[in-house]
């Protein structure tokens, strides 16, 4: 299997965007093209080497449901959140609130006594 890489996600966002304006299946190419667009900073962020926290200039909750993630404000506080990511304010206005980076929790595997 082929790593995806920041250029070969560029390539298919560009491609999957032809597509939406020659065909009929909309909806499948645009939820295509969400996915592509939420994995390309975190792409270009990990081919530069930048640690795992991925920058945030705002939009749409980038962060699955019932995924755990901590988020970081402009005036540099942090957050660890694993439930209400969606209902936060993603987009930027130009607050000391206004989140600028989040990363993801992994889960950690729990033992079948119920340990982690």
């Amino acid at each position: 299997m082929n790593k995806l890489t920041a250029e070969k996600c560029r390539e298919q966002i560009a491609e999957w965007e032809r597509m939406m304006s020659a065909s009929d299946i909309a909806v499948m190419v645009e939820r295509h093209l969400q996915a592509y667009r939420i994995a390309l900073p975190i792409l270009e962020q990990q081919e530069r080497g930048e640690g795992d926290w991925i920058e945030w200039c705002g939009g749409d909750c980038p962060v699955p449901e019932g995924v755990k993630a901590e988020i970081k404000f402009r005036d540099g506080d942090c957050a660890e959140l694993d439930t209400w990511l969606d209902i936060l304010e993603w987009r930027h206005k130009g607050y000391g609130s206004d989140i600028i980076a989040y990363r993801i929790i992994p889960e950690r595997a729990i033992n079948q006594n119920g340990e982690q």
